[in-house]
């Protein structure tokens, strides 16, 4: 689905019954507009009321994953924080997975989204072109049988990698892949030597209270394309990974 001021049911659970009918449908999403304000809350509502139900073809029993997509604060109510509580409620896992400066000066709302850990639970890239690097984390956490390997054209993004960086070279005893796989984690030492000076660096990482997102570029403002090419690339590699077990 997406969402601005409004919700808009893309596809549901049992449009669709063959694979390439399906990725095709993904692929003409590309170049998708949506006008209005950031209404985070009532989409998550939405999500629970109206796609997880067997109306539109939710399976009874099946496990619940939820992966919220924004590049900006929620605009108005209901809060999404609640609304995403609502869901775990229902056995959902949630995924917060925040894109661009818009979510770098507070981000307290993608970890209220998220479900704990925020390590887990919580992804980042500084721009759209950039979705690409979180396709190896994010499948195997929703299909824990399938690998997937980064895409060779892949863009790096740079402002996680400028975490990275700083991140190994003052924790050595942490290896690069283990900051890659969780770049929410890179700045949360010094909130938490300041607060907790007793604490090793496991047990900063075990404890997370805080989070860095650096600044990179302007949000999109009132409207904004979501669904352009790099997030169709990125919802396809994604399904087709999942697909493969089906």
């Amino acid at each position: 689905m997406t969402f601005s001021s409004d919700n808009r049911l893309d596809i549901a659970f049992d449009s669709y019954t063959n694979k390439t009918e399906l990725l095709q449908k993904i692929k003409n999403l590309k170049g998708t507009i949506t006008n209005g304000i950031t209404k985070t809350g009532m989409a998550i509502n939405y999500t629970q009321s109206t796609i997880l139900t067997t109306g539109n073809g939710a399976r009874s029993g099946a496990e619940i994953a939820v992966i919220v997509m924004t590049d900006g604060q929620s605009s108005g109510y209901p809060k999404p924080e609640m609304e995403a509580d609502n869901l775990r409620t229902d056995g959902a896992e949630v995924f917060s997975l925040g894109i661009g400066s818009a979510l770098s000066a507070s981000n307290a709302e993608l970890k209220g989204i998220a479900s704990n850990p925020d390590s887990y639970y919580l992804l980042y890239v500084s721009s759209f072109v950039y979705l690409c690097n979180l396709v190896p984390d994010l499948v195997p956490k929703l299909e824990s049988s399938i690998a997937a390997t980064l895409l060779s054209d892949c863009p790096e993004d740079p402002v996680v990698a400028s975490m990275e960086q700083n991140y190994t070279s003052t924790h050595p005893e942490f290896s690069t892949a283990d900051a890659t796989t969780h770049p929410e984690l890179l700045t949360i030492e010094a909130d938490l030597t300041t607060t907790h000076p007793t604490l090793s660096p496991t047990e900063m990482v075990l404890n997370t209270t805080s989070l860095g997102l650096a600044p990179v570029e302007p949000n999109f403002g009132s409207s904004a394309v979501i669904l352009d090419p790099t997030i169709a690339a990125f919802i396809t590699t994604t399904l087709l990974c999942l697909i493969k077990t089906l």
